[in-house]
């Protein structure tokens, strides 16, 4: 390998990594649409300790269908509780 062809390659190589930079910068310029989804569950007396887990595990993947097949994404969770009621928050966001 010659000094040229070091030099055409490290060209080619800098042209390569600019465009894809300009391509992830167009991306990140997209507007984008967000969505919050609240999830309320209730523990009551039972003798199943996991009885929300089981509830939630059903309702959360009807969510997460719903909101992929209007081109959601999702972007983060998180959950709390207070009292007796046990929330639980979806985050998605979309390319307008």
């Amino acid at each position: 390998m010659n000094l040229r062809t070091s030099i055409e390659t490290g060209t080619k190589w800098q042209n390569l990594v600019t465009m894809l930079y300009v391509i992830q910068n167009k991306k990140r310029k997209t507007m984008k649409e967000y969505k919050v989804e609240t999830l309320i569950y209730y523990s009551k007396l039972t003798l199943d300790s996991e009885h929300i887990a089981k509830k939630s595990n059903e309702e959360i993947q009807e969510k997460l269908d719903e909101y992929s097949k209007n081109g959601y994404v999702l972007t983060s969770t998180s959950s709390t509780n207070f009292g007796l009621a046990f929330y639980v928050y979806l985050f998605f966001e979309k390319d307008v």
